[in-house]
């Protein structure tokens, strides 16, 4: 009897390998027809000359490789899995607007930093950031086993100081000017300014201006901002030029340069909020005229009234004469005359005229 001896196939379960966690690799068998992989575990099949292997930790597998002649043989592989790096891209930071910070990743041997807007570079474990606004810079890190993984890290800004609105005033009024969230405070241009180095300080230019504070905040974070302060000019309000008149008679007074019109006193008017009204003041006095534009800004004018007294007219004594005969009229109290009736006398506008009256008759100077 003759007894062959095969020999036992050269089974190969490969090279060992190592990936990362929650990656995957495969497996090779040669060296037979038929293979059987154990255990099991993280393995996409245990049969086959190639399988998927995803195991989660470290793991020997045992390779059974049968031939055509029923021979087996057995190989093993190690399989290696690498824990990910432990990255940190460092706390979140708060920086004053337009200044920089160094960002500082550890957990691995190179970096690759996103978005690249705003760094100094993007493949070095401390880059310096200098965002225009609030960004979320993340990191990828990769180890000597060239596992990766990634962090966040938040750049923001300190609160801004704020100031209040754009205002319109009236010139000559005031308006306090408002900014909050600083410690120090300085404006420009100070004309027209209670203090230039106050949070809130009285306005009240004589022209449009443009405030500007250079706002210092706790953080030493200096910023900038703007209040316009727009005048409108007073109307040119007048009550036109004084006026006299006798006692007993009356007159008119005219307002121009606004759209309406208080007179004060109201006493000795017809009215007290008419552009023209009419003045009937038995006393000389002064008027006083407010107006206002469209506005809203007002303006006064004065105009003064003269009443002039009634002059002490005097015609004479009342006289008698002869038929036929004259008499000397002889008027005072006043710089010009004017008789009537006119019949008779020898003059109507003298003080001192010569009547010849046909009969009686009263004469009125």
């Amino acid at each position: 009897i003759t007894v062959n001896i095969n020999q036992l196939p050269p089974v190969s379960a490969g090279s060992d390998i190592a990936y990362c966690i929650g990656l995957s690799d495969s497996l090779h068998a040669s060296g037979a027809s038929a293979y059987t992989w154990s255990p099991s575990t993280g393995l996409s099949s245990t049969s086959g000359s190639v399988v998927q292997v995803s195991a989660s930790s470290n793991q020997q597998y045992i390779l059974t490789g049968v031939d055509l002649n029923s021979c087996a043989n057995s190989d093993t592989v190690l399989v290696v899995v690498n824990a990910l790096p432990s990255v940190d891209a460092g706390p979140s930071l708060s920086i004053c607007v337009g200044s920089s910070t160094t960002l500082s990743a550890s957990g691995g041997t190179s970096y690759a930093w996103s978005p690249a807007l705003g760094l100094s570079t993007t493949s070095t474990a401390n880059p310096v950031a200098t965002p225009a606004n609030t960004q979320t810079y993340t990191v990828l890190a990769t180890d000597v086993n060239g596992c990766s993984n990634s962090d966040s890290v938040l750049v923001d800004f300190f609160v801004l100081p704020t100031a209040g609105s754009d205002t319109t005033l009236c010139r000559g009024d005031s308006v306090m000017l408002q900014v909050s969230g600083g410690v120090s405070f300085s404006w420009l241009p100070t004309a027209g300014l209670t203090a230039a180095n106050i949070a809130n300080p009285l306005a009240s230019p004589s022209t449009s201006t443009t405030y500007t504070v250079s706002i210092t905040d706790v953080h030493a974070c200096v910023t900038d901002r703007q209040i316009t302060v727009a005048i409108n000019q007073l109307p040119p309000v007048s009550a036109g030029s004084d006026i006299a008149y006798c006692l007993g008679a009356s007159d008119s007074l005219h307002a121009t340069g606004a759209v309406s019109y208080t007179w004060s006193p109201a006493s000795g008017l017809n009215s007290a909020v008419d552009a023209s009204v009419l003045v009937n003041t038995n006393l000389t006095q002064d008027f006083i005229l407010t107006g206002v534009d469209a506005n809203t800004c007002s303006n006064k004018d004065t105009v003064h009234v003269t009443v002039y007294a009634l002059p002490p007219a005097n015609a004479g004594l009342d006289d008698s004469i002869c038929v036929g005969g004259t008499a000397s009229l002889l008027a005072s109290g006043g710089v010009s005359y004017l008789w009537s009736p006119s019949q008779g006398l020898s003059d109507t506008l003298v003080a001192n005229p010569v009547a010849t009256p046909q009969d009686t008759a009263v004469f009125h100077v």
